[in-house]
């Protein structure tokens, strides 16, 4: 390619109201053996640009930062193109690079607005024809750039131009990484300012600045567990292969093709779920990648399978991190080591044909086990040995060789351990509802949080980020110098069990000890070992979790005080309207009273109105949550994408959200067990608002009471309703507390239709409550397909995510497409190999909608979303849409907890 070296560009009119006036101007800059042009057009008439564009780039409505004026080469005379922004609407300034052809064609497209009211946004566009003959030739005028490019520095100015570029696009692609680290690489090399400044890519630290021993790091130390006096007289069932995991591995076990099946369900509902917790769209091909590496058999779909001749498998490794890379290791038990072993080589063949010369195969000898390897660049990295019965294969050498210890006994296995034992007297191995299992012991919990792996992976993780930000110049250099950019340098993270580690620097030893003073605070009181039991049921899916909480930790202490000590009967039938139901048995202590006699005390409360005990209160306390348009309403609001600059200017205020949650149609019920202290604690209680809070809140008996109950109301003040939710309320429309009782239960709520509904439901049901034979501390029912309105508004506001989702998507591709990595001539298969290559993952939608390249305009565009110039957002999701069958798989989840002197056990139905 050449670049330009006469310098003149003139505009040859057409039929087009724009190209009836001549250019503002039109200049050329030779720099360093590349040719700069700008071209200054006066605005066209329909041109409207959002006011939003002179806000700074963070405060720029998201569907505002596209809605600016294009300029797209029709022919190799230009590339690079970008609009340099001017807070003056009467012209338009774009700079890019140029060669040295005769002629050039280019297509302007900008944004119009109707008059309309509302306006309808639409776009316009003109050909340009543009002659390279004779202009005005400028110098480079590169002093002081650091603060601005001057007039006539138009390599400044196109690298300013394209620093805000990157900036939008950074921000529609949710911070991408490898975008901000190719607008902060432009600023440094063009010495512009950086219109979004971020944290730059940190270099890792090299091993000379590491001084100091981790082992001087204290270890985490283990939670109390009187683990003799809970084992004592049961019987204990071990599965064979739990002799076979190390004490710190989580353990996976799969039964037969039916736990196969169901493994591959919660793995659909799990990339479901991350995808919508990641915000970027992206699809990291984990299954796929890891059953490459551990060259696994394959159905005829291209999935895992369990291979001939075995009954179970299991899946184990040492830590979580599967993004970045982790030791995974399959176990199988064999019942036919022949049908196994022939299933074996066909996979081998398979893998032949497949990697051809490429693929190293060798066998080597660990003591006296015998261990088969295969391995392939960026492909199979397998380690395999049969020990027993059993058959192992992991892509960690490191790992196996942990496993092969457990089996020879010269490190503590699984079956071992005393908390797996306690689990398996609650979840029998042999029990059919034991499809899949999941057992995380307290060592691999202290072991994820410990100074070792936290470090590591910190390290890690600056490795991977200072790849990605090579990677990132490399597609900047192939971008600026127009040519295709090489493949990346190929990148290898091993396992952290495979990473050594003796000493830390200054910097990594002060991050341990903020992250573990946050573990201290935060995470400690909560760690438990725990089991996940996952079975097949008629048209549901059951789920039960038992976590063996310690004795010295509060939450578990504060679980068991409050909920441990008395059980309620599960409710016969269903209760229409519910959208959430919680019943549990709670018991409140000294110290409950003693802190919310305090927190009286503070507001002002004479204690001598206070008394010692809730000795009116029984065991049964019941949470009811209402469907209908308020709980729509709440849940719009707390999911809501904001893509608008409408969006924007609707407020956030906290007052709002107090708002939408006093609308809730919620209800609490409480037990009453002895109506005489109750009712000497309610004179109390209207006594302390009487006398404490006069002005701030009125107590008055309703005159008329509903179905023979007595209705009381506790309303706030004009001035207390303003501090508030910041806005001035009729009274009836004030949200207070309403309650009423008939000697056995009160009910509490936050509106008078809420209480008379609580009325109907707890105190006047119409129909009779049937004593049911199962009891439990606690019954959860959730319906999220209680009303259209709340299923409507799920609906709407996931959709919205996934439109947002895909269009951050959309960015990365069309940085893929501009660099030169995609030419638009690919397949599908092949683009998306070259994003993995690229990126680590695909950019995909939620809802597996497709990509396309648009040469015309070229732009990425998506089939169902659009693109970020023209998006297209639905208030219904495509019927196809893969998240909208996982929201119906979890259309009703029903539940039960007991807290028992071993720990807690969870059962939950999840119900399609």
């Amino acid at each position: 390619m050449r670049f330009l070296t006469r310098a003149s560009i003139a505009m040859l009119l057409t039929a087009s109201p724009l190209l009836a006036q001549p250019p503002a101007g039109v200049r050329v800059q030779e720099a360093i053996g590349r040719s700069y042009f700008q071209i200054r057009l006066q605005s066209p008439d329909h041109l409207r640009l959002s006011r939003t564009q002179q806000q700074s780039l963070d405060r720029i409505a998201l569907y505002d930062l596209a809605r600016y004026p294009h300029l797209v080469p029709l022919d190799a005379t230009a590339r690079c193109l970008a609009w340099h922004f001017s807070a003056d609407a009467k012209s338009l300034e774009f700079l890019g690079l140029g060669t040295a052809n005769s002629s050039g064609k280019f297509r302007l497209i900008y944004p119009t607005e109707s008059d309309d009211k509302p306006p309808k946004l639409g776009w316009k566009e003109t050909e340009i024809i543009v002659d390279w003959s004779a202009a005005t030739k400028v110098n480079a005028t590169t002093a002081g750039r650091a603060k601005a490019p001057a007039e006539d520095d138009l390599e400044g100015r196109w690298a300013e131009a394209w620093a805000r570029e990157l900036a939008i696009r950074e921000r529609q692609a949710i911070d991408a990484d490898l975008i901000r680290a190719a607008r902060q690489e432009l600023c440094r090399q063009y010495k512009v300012a950086d219109p979004m400044p971020r944290p730059s890519m940190a270099i890792p630290e090299g091993a000379a600045a590491r001084t100091i021993d981790i082992k001087d790091l204290a270890p985490l130390e283990p939670m109390a567990h009187p683990w003799n006096e809970l084992l004592a007289g049961r019987q204990t069932a071990v599965e064979p292969l739990a002799r076979l995991i190390p004490a710190d591995f989580y353990y996976v076990r799969m039964r037969g093709g039916e736990g196969v099946a169901l493994l591959k369900q919660l793995q659909r509902w799990a990339k479901v779920a991350v995808g919508m917790w990641d915000g970027i769209g992206r699809d990291d091909r984990l299954a796929e990648r890891y059953l490459r590496q551990l060259g696994l058999p394959l159905d005829e779909h291209g999935e895992f399978r369990l291979p001939s001749g075995t009954r179970e498998a299991a899946i184990i490794g040492s830590d979580w991190h599967f993004r970045t890379g982790s030791d995974v290791t399959l176990l199988f038990a064999l019942d036919d080591k022949q049908a196994f072993q022939q299933d074996f080589e066909a996979g081998n063949e398979r893998l032949r044909q497949e990697y051809g010369p490429g693929l190293n195969r060798y066998k080597d000898r660990f003591e006296d086990t015998e261990i088969e390897f295969l391995g392939a660049a960026q492909g199979v990295n397998r380690y395999c040995a049969v020990l027993g019965d059993v058959a192992v294969f992991s892509n960690s050498r490191p790992a196996f060789r942990r496993v092969i210890d457990a089996f020879r006994g010269q490190v503590s296995a699984i079956a071992d351990t005393p908390e797996f034992r306690l689990m398996r007297t609650v979840f029998r191995p042999d029990e059919p509802s034991d499809r899949v299992s999941l057992f995380v012991p307290e060592a691999f919990l202290l072991n994820q949080f410990g100074p070792r792996r936290q470090i590591l992976q910190r390290q890690r993780l600056e490795e991977i980020r200072w790849q990605q930000a090579l990677r990132s110049s490399s597609l900047l250099g192939a971008w600026n110098a127009g040519m295709r950019p090489g493949e990346p340098a190929t990148f290898t993270v091993a396992p952290l069990i495979a990473r050594d580690i003796d000493k830390i620097s200054r910097d990594e030893d002060e991050f341990y000890q903020q992250f573990r003073e946050k573990y201290r605070t935060e995470v400690a009181a909560l760690i438990a070992p725990f089991a996940v039991r996952i079975s097949a049921l008629a048209g549901a899916v059951g789920a039960e979790a038992f976590v063996m909480s310690s004795r010295d930790a509060d939450f578990w202490d504060g679980l068991r005080r409050h909920f441990g000590k008395g059980s309620v009967a599960r409710e016969a039938g269903e209760f229409p309207g519910s959208a959430l139901r919680l019943v549990a048995s709670v018991r409140n202590g000294e110290m409950d009273w003693a802190r919310f006699k305090n927190s009286l005390i503070k507001l002002g409360v004479d204690r001598k109105h206070l008394t010692n005990h809730f000795d009116w209160m029984g065991d049964r306390w019941t949470l009811n949550l209402n469907d209908g348009l308020a709980l729509a309403k709440f849940v719009a609001d707390e999911l809501h994408v904001d893509l608008t600059a409408t969006d924007l200017a609707v407020s956030h205020d906290t007052r709002d959200e107090r708002w939408l949650l006093a609308q809730l149609p919620a209800t609490l019920a409480i037990e009453i067990a002895k109506p005489l202290f109750f009712q000497g604690t309610l004179n109390k209680a209207k006594q302390i608002v009487t006398e404490t809070f006069p002005k701030a809140l009125a107590w008055e008996s309703l005159p008329e009471p509903f179905r023979g109950v007595k209705l009381d109301r506790v309303q706030p003040s004009q001035a207390l309703l303003l501090l508030a939710f910041g806005k001035l309320l009729k009274p009836e429309e004030a949200p207070s507390v309403f309650f009423a009782n008939d000697g056995r239960t009160i009910v509490l709520a936050p509106s008078m239709e809420a209480v008379t509904t609580g009325i109907d439901r707890e105190i006047r049901p119409n129909r009779a409550r049937t004593p049911q034979p199962q009891r439990a501390n606690a019954w959860l029912g959730v319906n999220l397909a209680a009303s259209p309105e709340l299923s409507d508004s799920l609906r709407t506001a996931i959709e919205r995510h996934a439109h947002r989702q895909t269009l951050a998507a959309t960015a990365l591709w069309q940085w893929l497409y501009d660099c030169g990595a995609l030419t638009g001539e690919e397949s599908v298969s092949e683009r998306d190999a070259i994003a993995l290559r690229w990126l680590g993952f695909v950019p995909a939608s939620l809802d597996r909608s497709e990509f396309r390249w648009d040469a015309r305009n070229r732009e990425v565009v998506n089939a169902r979303h659009g693109s970020w110039r023209q998006p297209r957002l639905y208030a219904e999701p495509a019927a196809d849409a893969v998240w909208l069958n996982t929201l119906s798989d979890f259309a009703k989840l029903r539940g039960r907890m007991d807290v028992r002197p071993d720990g807690v056990l969870g059962v939950l139905s999840i119900e399609r």
